[in-house]
């Protein structure tokens, strides 16, 4: 048998490639650690408010549009829907506080943002609610968690800097008008259209209109 021939030192060169090598190595996790943490402060912060307010009235979009309510006796008493009858005037669920007429929508699918402790559940009934310079959705799912049991009730945070909401009605007379709260009588349209969101942050201002009825048709009237 052969004896094995013994294997080379690194030579000098090959020992200082190594060392750049692996510093450069160092270097960029650095790097990359670094760039994780600006992301994570800035998604912490929300970043920009014209990018924070693009990211809330694309989300109201996509709930409003794809809203579905296979029973609307479910959301308690209600006072006017859209034509298609997917979001409703609707008073705030009793349990969590006195009646205001909020805007109530369905989500029929999972998503993320409706968390529970028992998990993700398809049928959701929600409330759209500002309060003190945030804005929250109220939800419960259709069916109880439990057996027996009355739906829970949950609060998720939408945004922190929405300093207010207006609905915007269109009437035969009059045109255009942008209320601060949702009517509670039949005179004129009792349905607004849009709803606009008015978001603040120190001294800018940015505001977003959500489409509330007609998802298929144009703009503005």
């Amino acid at each position: 048998m052969t004896p094995a021939r013994p294997r080379p030192a690194f030579t000098l060169v090959e020992c200082v490639l190594a060392i750049s090598i692996s510093a450069l190595l160092m270097f960029g996790g650095a790097a990359l650690l670094f760039d994780m943490s600006r992301l994570s402060e800035s998604l912490e912060r929300g970043g920009g408010l014209k990018s924070h307010a693009d990211g809330v009235e694309s989300f109201l979009r996509s709930s409003f549009s794809s809203s579905a309510i296979s029973d609307s006796s479910k959301l308690g008493e209600t006072f006017a829907s859209n034509s298609d009858k997917t979001v409703f005037v609707a008073k705030k669920p009793e349990s969590m506080g006195a009646g205001d007429w909020l805007l109530a929508f369905g989500c029929a699918h999972d998503h993320p943002f409706y968390v529970s402790p028992t998990g993700f559940s398809p049928e959701k009934l929600c409330w759209l609610e500002h309060s003190d310079g945030a804005l929250y959705i109220v939800w419960k799912f259709v069916n109880p968690e439990e057996y027996g049991q009355d739906c829970a009730l949950y609060r998720s945070e939408v945004s922190r800097r929405v300093a207010g909401l207006e609905y915007l009605y269109y009437d035969d007379v009059g045109g255009w008008k942008a209320e601060p709260a949702l009517r509670e009588t039949s005179t004129g349209s009792t349905m607004p259209e849009y709803l606009k969101i008015i978001f603040k942050d120190g001294g800018e201002t940015v505001e977003r209109i959500v489409r509330l009825n007609n998802f298929t048709d144009g703009g503005i009237k």
